[in-house]
């Protein structure tokens, strides 16, 4: 009630009030709250401002093309790092054939991986370290693959890998 005493107040010194028009959504307490509008939008003379989903839903992926590439290698959902937000397109490299392991834990080859993006897998060293080796290997960019029988792959937050490119 003292919230609306105050908006009437400041409308009617002339100002703009722009106010939620709710957030109950399909979770609202009193149901149906879909397609409705509450406080403090109902406040007289006040403009109401809200928003709305869909059905779009953005996310990033791996798309792996080329010649016998089996389906489920085709689109992948991934989460990505802080590198670049454009359309990278670049030959896969796995790092076996460089450290005998591809788990990128060490100085792989100069030039390497150059132009390309690495495939390396988990477990070993950290994050930080594959992205750095890769990297200096010439990589544009790291896919890490999950191994079998390790926790899910996560990124921790703060990260000091370095951001492609560099």
């Amino acid at each position: 009630m003292w919230r609306l005493r105050r908006w009437r107040n400041a409308i009617g010194a002339g100002m703009m009030v722009v106010v939620a028009a709710g957030n109950d959504g399909d979770v609202g307490d009193n149901l149906p709250t879909l397609s409705t509008i509450g406080s403090p939008a109902t406040a007289p003379s006040a403009i109401a401002a809200g928003a709305s989903t869909n059905s779009h839903t953005w996310v990033t992926s791996v798309q792996v093309q080329g010649k016998n590439v089996p389906s489920n290698l085709q689109f992948i959902v991934a989460d990505a790092g802080d590198g670049p937000l454009d359309r990278v397109t670049a030959p896969l490299a796995d790092t076996t054939a460089l450290d005998g392991t591809g788990s990128a834990c060490g100085p792989l080859t100069a030039g390497a991986l150059k132009g390309k993006i690495a495939l390396v897998a988990c477990g070993s060293c950290s994050f930080d370290s594959k992205v750095l080796d890769a990297q200096n290997a010439g990589a544009v960019g790291v896919i890490l693959l999950q191994t079998p029988g390790l926790a899910r792959l996560f990124l921790r937050a703060g990260s000091r890998a370095p951001r492609f490119p560099r």
